[in-house]
């Protein structure tokens, strides 16, 4: 794993990452990240920035009645409870070690030294017992664009600008349409200025505090010769990141939208996803298993195809095992070597018809660690 330097100086041509002294309350490095969006263009685009975490420790015990966990540090009541208002961030618990490492659990409740969570599903706080967890608050609309900062803002309902799309997480298939756009609305009065659904927008109902989850990726959609950039500033996450791989149904292909949580370019070997046991390998290259698909922000268009994919090819005698690109599969040239996925960026893993229902996860561990 490569070092990463806790004081100013390091800058990355990658979309623009510059890397500065660490958090002036922990230790993890802290810089800023910038995002290009193009006009007339889908831009995928991950969270490759954690915002500024709030807290760090241990837990100390659990109750798995109330999905209550005790922590050694102190908070204040309610501290980290989203309220409509007064307090519109919502947070979450990042777990840095144990068997759940690298899992992210929202916030649902505090004490002073106690922290309830919505496991989603994976396990108990039983589980959690005695691990390392870190708090942060979600990016959301507002906080990653504040006051459209970043997009081309609409000043007409009826004639939309920039959009951002969500990806779909819950339904089954290939190809998922967006279930979710927004729109940032600038009204002649500022009084109803904020991030709309696009879907049905309705003056005043703004939702600024609608959350980006950080393991999956989203799509800016610009309008036509309107390019625009938004710059994340905040901590570069050197701990593992654990996403959910579901698959719901064994008949019908799966894709699932992950993101690169990390604001450098990396190989396939360096994100564990084969060895996470979240991906299946190829033994025959004429009937493909599991294939990652990698977003294309280079072609200008909107619903464009996928940039390249890749399989992982588990030769019969281990010798020419490795990474293969499936539009040019070459038995020998593998691309471990190349930075195939780059930061910032979207992936879609797609699970074929027949292979097994259920949730694997892959655990994304850090390209960094720090020194």
């Amino acid at each position: 794993m490569k070092p990463l330097p806790l004081l100013l100086g390091l800058s990355l041509t990658a979309n623009s990452l510059v890397v500065g002294q660490e958090n002036s309350s922990y230790s993890d490095p802290v810089g800023y990240h910038s995002i290009d969006f193009q006009g007339g263009s889908d831009t995928g685009f991950s969270l490759p920035l954690f915002r500024d975490r709030v807290e760090q420790g241990l837990i100390q015990s659990v109750d798995a009645g109330t999905s209550t966990i005790t922590v050694n540090f102190t908070m204040t009541a309610d501290e980290y409870v989203y309220q409509v208002g007064s307090q519109t961030d919502t947070y979450f618990v990042l777990v840095c070690d144990g068997t759940k490492e690298g899992g992210f659990y929202t916030v649902t409740d505090n004490g002073t030294d106690t922290l309830t969570i919505d496991m989603a599903g994976d396990g108990t706080v039983s589980d959690l017992d005695g691990a390392t967890i870190k708090v942060f608050p979600y990016w959301t609309l507002g906080t990653l664009f504040p006051n459209g900062e970043g997009v081309v803002k609409t000043t007409d309902p009826f004639s939309i600008q920039s959009v951002v799309f969500f990806t779909n997480q819950s339904a089954t298939g290939v190809n998922l349409p967006f279930p979710l756009s927004y729109l940032y609305f600038d009204s002649s009065n500022d009084s109803q200025d904020g991030w709309y659904s696009s879907a049905n927008f309705v003056p005043g109902a703004v939702v600024n505090d609608t959350i980006l989850s950080p393991d999956t990726y989203f799509v800016v959609r610009n309008p036509a010769g309107a390019n625009s950039s938004v710059t994340l500033t905040g901590e570069v996450l050197i701990d593992s990141l654990r996403t959910p791989v579901n698959k719901p149904s064994s008949t019908e292909a799966q894709d699932i939208y992950i993101g690169v949580p990390y604001p450098v370019a990396v190989s396939a070997p360096e994100t564990d996803l084969l060895e996470s046991g979240a991906f299946t390998a190829t033994t025959d290259p004429f009937t493909i298993q599991d294939v990652v698909f990698v977003f294309d922000n280079g072609t200008i268009d909107v619903n464009k195809p996928f940039l390249e994919s890749y399989l992982y090819f588990d030769s019969s005698d281990d010798a020419q095992d490795g990474w293969y690109s499936t539009s040019n599969f070459v038995p020998g040239a593998s691309v471990d070597d190349q930075k195939i996925f780059s930061s910032a960026t979207g992936l879609v893993v797609r699970k074929p018809a027949g292979s097994p229902q259920g949730t694997t996860f892959w655990i994304f561990n850090s390209p960094y660690t720090a020194q």
